[in-house]
């Protein structure tokens, strides 16, 4: 084995190293999620989320009212409005959720909760 050789194999070694590190710092920011607040189909509102950020509350407009969510540690909850606006409050009863198949949904004012990612995965296989 001659020196060339030798020097070879470390500088692939070493490129290896460094694209095996670099993968998730650079990927990171490929799975960024948000909060995507919907009325009547069109939406409103999205919030970027932090996995581990303090509880923020948010504000959002629909037919002249306030509706008000809360995101905390990657997970988001709709608080509690007034019986006039959501007689039944099964949108607050929900409870907190944090995966993208999850919802919240308010039938009476027509609003939905949802996650959303930053990755575009491409479909392996549909179902009828």
């Amino acid at each position: 084995m001659t020196i060339g050789d030798k020097v070879l194999i470390i500088s692939i070694l070493i490129l290896s190293i460094v694209g095996i590190v670099s993968l998730p710092v650079l990927g990171s920011n490929s799975n960024e999620k948000y909060v995507v607040i919907k009325i009547e189909d069109k939406i409103i509102k999205k919030i970027s989320i932090e996995k581990s950020g303090p509880g923020k509350i948010y504000d959002f407009q629909f037919n002249n009212n306030t509706g008000h969510i809360e995101v905390k540690d990657g997970s988001v909850r709709m608080l509690k409005m007034d019986k006039a606006i959501c007689p039944k409050s099964i949108c607050s009863q929900t409870g907190w959720i944090n995966k993208e198949y999850e919802s919240i949904v308010c039938l009476p004012n027509k609003i939905m909760v949802t996650f959303q990612s930053n990755s575009e995965e491409e479909l392996d296989i549909i179902t009828y």
